[in-house]
């Protein structure tokens, strides 16, 4: 048994090291070069998947001095926490939080009502303040508006969130009023 210990550590030496020499030929390396022009790499041919709808920062929601007039607590700036959705904390105490979301993409859009449907039954809301707004089965209150679904959903008292949709429907109202 001793003895087949140095073959096997040789034969697998001899594997790894063609594997090495195998995909490190630069046979098939192509050399990046800057765009002569800006001194940048060109553009990637490839895609990592469909388009969302991005955000860099909560600057196309109401502001937090808005959001905290409306739901009667300080709120902090806004944080992006998903596609097309951000996230006001209070000052005073992070639990209580107002989440909105602006989904413009279509993809994003389909993936909304389908989670939606998934989880249960939406009820239009009936309220003048926010025509054809709806109420999801989690308390979220959302309207399809100008080709992009806004949602907001409220957590800033210790009520039940179904007890909360009042400040939802208030701060959807006030986002799409111009």
């Amino acid at each position: 048994m001793q003895h087949r210990s140095p073959i096997v550590l040789a034969v697998f030496t001899a594997v790894a090291g063609l594997s090495l020499v195998a995909g490190c030929s630069g046979d098939s390396l192509k050399e990046s070069t800057p765009n002569s022009s800006s001194g940048t790499l060109g553009t990637p041919d490839y895609s990592f998947g469909p388009t969302t709808t991005f955000m860099p920062d909560c600057s196309s929601m109401p502001s937090p001095a808005a959001l905290s007039t409306l739901a009667g607590i300080p709120l902090a700036d806004g944080t992006v926490i998903a596609t097309g959705t951000c996230e006001f904390r209070g000052l005073n105490d992070q639990s209580r939080v107002v989440t909105l979301g602006l989904l413009t993409d279509p993809v994003d859009q389909t993936n909304f009502h389908d989670l939606v449907a998934s989880v249960g039954t939406t009820t239009p809301l009936g309220d003048a303040t926010v025509p054809g707004a709806m109420l999801g089965p989690d308390s979220t209150v959302f309207a399809l508006v100008n080709n992009a679904i806004y949602t907001v959903q409220t957590t800033v008292t210790d009520a039940p969130v179904a007890d909360q949709i009042p400040t939802s429907v208030a701060i959807l109202g006030a986002w799409l009023t111009p």
